[in-house]
């Protein structure tokens, strides 16, 4: 939950009120991230509207995200600022926006996570909290061995995640 607060609320922080999000249905971490992204809503007293959440799975997440830019385009009601569930969402939805004329940042600000390569090849460099493969893969061993080595109960691991701000989200 984590992390869909942290994009959530930085977009919000950024002047942000309508705010949709696209969240994958058929993970964890997708579920997770609307946890957070209801959280900073709420956080700043702003109604939760299921009909700016964009729920998709794998199978359709081609598909699915696209057709619910269209609609917003075609019913011009798109928002200021989009929550996206990872950085390849992220670019989707950004180059359907230019597509149909809706400028990133200065429209709708965007933001992914991950902070993988396509945050540099999407047509507007994504803004995205990185994730940090390393330390987690690190932290994960130590819990194994932890874990074999102990009865203790684990605790959750919490790590931290810097923002790398790029055009999504400039203004």
């Amino acid at each position: 939950a984590g992390g869909g607060y942290l994009v959530t609320k930085h977009l919000l922080d950024s002047g942000r009120r309508n705010i949709a999000g696209f969240f994958k249905a058929d993970d964890r971490q997708g579920i997770e991230r609307h946890k957070g992204y209801v959280n900073a809503l709420q956080e700043h007293e702003i109604a939760y509207d299921p009909d700016k959440v964009v729920w998709f799975h794998t199978e359709d997440r081609r598909k699915k995200p696209a057709l619910m830019v269209r609609n917003m385009v075609r019913q011009n009601s798109f928002p200021d600022g989009i929550v996206c569930y990872n950085d390849q969402i992220a670019y989707g939805v950004i180059d359907l926006l230019q597509k149909h004329n809706v400028r990133v940042p200065e429209d709708v600000l965007v933001i992914g996570f991950d902070d993988s390569s396509i945050s540099e090849y999407s047509p507007v460099k994504i803004t995205s909290f990185v994730h940090p493969k390393v330390e987690m893969g690190r932290a994960a061993a130590n819990k194994l061995i932890h874990m074999l080595r102990s009865s203790d109960p684990e605790q959750p691991l919490v790590l931290d995640m810097p923002l790398h701000e790029k055009e999504s989200t400039r203004r």
